[in-house]
């Protein structure tokens, strides 16, 4: 998420406020689903500490295609495929622990997320 904010999300408001002439700390919209990782308390905690010109506003729940149709019409073939890479990695890593012997299994699901 941090990649994703830092060298899009950020880039774009910037390239905007310089093209629309406007201040370097005027605050812009990102307006973003209810997706677990945009809710945590350590994501939006991190844009606030670093990012204080983005406001994040929060789109309700079945909202998605109303609000965002590129995300359904487009983005859904990416999101789909990055669910089976992620449901595969998360098998590598519980197979990968049992071979190793290990008894209390850790399941890290926001390793590399933030």
């Amino acid at each position: 998420m941090k990649l994703l904010v830092n060298n899009i999300i950020v880039p774009y408001f910037d390239t905007k406020k310089d093209t629309l002439r406007l201040p370097p700390l005027q605050k812009a919209i990102w307006q973003i689903d209810i997706w677990s990782v945009h809710c945590s308390q350590k994501f939006q905690t991190w844009m606030k500490e670093f990012h204080l010109t983005i406001v994040l506003q929060f789109m309700p729940s079945g909202c998605t295609s109303i609000l965002q149709p590129y995300d359904v019409g487009i983005q859904w073939v990416f999101k789909h495929s990055l669910k089976h890479s992620y449901h595969a990695d998360i098998i590598t890593m519980m197979t990968t622990q049992i071979e190793h012997g290990v008894e209390n299994l850790v399941f890290d699901k926001c390793h590399g997320f933030l």
